[in-house]
C-alpha cells in the first residue's frame, strides 16, 4: 500500500506541474507576456496570495500525512464524520470511499484527527443473549467445543476467550466471547462464530434469547 500511495502522490504532483506548463505555454503562444504579468501582479498577487493560504495549508498537511504514514491507500479510516477506504492521498485533497460507494474529497487542511483501523488486529466481541439463570459452566464448556473450527480461519490471531456472563445496559444478560482477528476479516468471522455458538448451544438445549448483531471494537 505504501508504493501505491506514493505512486498516486507522484501522479498528483505530475498533474499540477503539467497544468502549470500547459497554461504557461498557451499564454506564450498567444503572445501574452507571462513574465511581465507575474512581475507586475502587485495587488492582484497579494490577493491571490491570501487566497492561496488555504491551498498551502492543504499541501503542508498532506506532506506530513504522507511523511508520518498516518494513512495509506487501502486503509479503512475515520476522518471527521466520514469513514471508508482511502482511495488516494494527494497534496491538496484526500479521497475516501464510503461503504455505500460515495467518494468523499477532503481538503487536507481540515484533517485534524485520523482514526486508522487498518494498522492493528481487531478485537471482536460476540454477545449471546441468555437467561440470567443459565448454567454458566455447561454453557462455557459448549462454547469451547467450537475451537475446533479455528484451524479453518487463518485470519484468527488469538484463540477465542470466553469472558463469561455479562450484564447489558438493557437489563439482559449475555455470554461474551472475544477474539483478535486480522483487520478486514472481522465481519465475516464474527458472523461465522456467532452461528457456531448458537448452533452448539441449541444442540444442547441451552436457551438463547433474541440478540442483536455481535460487536466489533478496536
Amino acid at each position: 500500500t505504501r508504493i501505491i500511495t506514493l505512486e498516486k502522490l507522484s501522479l498528483n504532483i505530475y498533474h499540477y506541474t503539467l497544468i502549470f506548463f500547459i497554461v504557461y505555454s498557451v499564454l506564450s503562444v498567444f503572445g501574452v507576456p507571462v513574465e511581465s504579468l507575474l512581475a507586475g501582479a502587485g495587488i492582484v498577487g497579494i490577493a491571490i496570495g491570501f487566497a492561496a493560504q488555504g491551498i498551502i495549508g492543504d499541501f503542508i498537511t498532506g506532506f506530513f500525512i504522507i511523511l508520518e504514514r498516518q494513512l495509506e491507500v487501502g486503509d479503512y479510516v475515520y476522518i471527521n464524520t466520514i469513514e471508508g477506504f482511502v482511495e488516494s492521498v494527494g497534496l491538496r485533497t484526500t479521497t475516501i470511499k464510503s461503504p455505500d460507494g460515495t467518494l468523499n474529497f477532503i481538503p487536507n487542511r481540515t484533517i485534524t484527527i485520523v482514526r486508522n483501523s487498518s494498522r492493528e488486529d481487531m478485537r471482536v466481541l460476540i454477545d449471546i443473549h441468555v437467561p440470567a439463570d443459565i448454567d454458566i459452566q455447561k454453557a462455557n464448556a459448549i462454547l469451547q467445543t467450537t475451537d475446533a473450527h479455528i484451524a479453518d480461519y487463518k485470519d484468527i490471531k488469538e484463540k477465542p476467550e470466553i469472558l463469561g456472563l455479562v450484564s447489558l445496559p438493557n437489563g439482559q444478560y449475555a455470554l461474551r466471547v472475544q477474539m483478535f482477528v486480522e483487520n478486514g476479516s472481522q465481519g465475516f468471522i464474527q458472523r461465522e462464530f456467532l452461528s457456531y455458538y448458537l448452533h452448539a448451544l441449541q444442540e444442547e438445549h441451552i436457551e438463547v434469547l433474541s440478540s442483536p448483531l455481535p460487536l466489533v471494537v478496536k
